[in-house]
């Protein structure tokens, strides 16, 4: 089977996990392309300090109603109009 990257005529290889994956050549190109060094998200402090902000708003949108078999309490305290939604008010009095 030949390469699955376009333009090139080496042969691919079959891995055991992924299937088929690029040739080597067309690895070893791509992976030369990648930085070394790391980007910055923001380029000043003002941005960085806004958008912590906001995240810090909305953190209870990011809480999970349960936290593996149990109810979490966080999320019911953010939103107490769900608990009878999620049937868990009797676990919820026993914490």
């Amino acid at each position: 089977m030949r390469c699955i990257r376009k333009n090139c005529k080496n042969y691919a290889e079959i891995h055991p996990l992924y299937g088929t994956i690029p040739c080597e050549a067309c690895r070893q190109e791509k992976d030369g392309s990648i930085p070394s060094r790391r980007k910055f998200q923001f380029a000043n402090i003002g941005k960085l300090h806004r958008v912590q902000a906001q995240r810090d708003a909305h953190l209870a949108d990011l809480l999970q109603p349960f936290e593996g078999n149990r109810p979490n309490v966080d999320f019911f305290k953010n939103y107490p109009d769900k608990v009878d939604d999620y049937q868990v008010r009797g676990e919820l009095e026993k914490i």
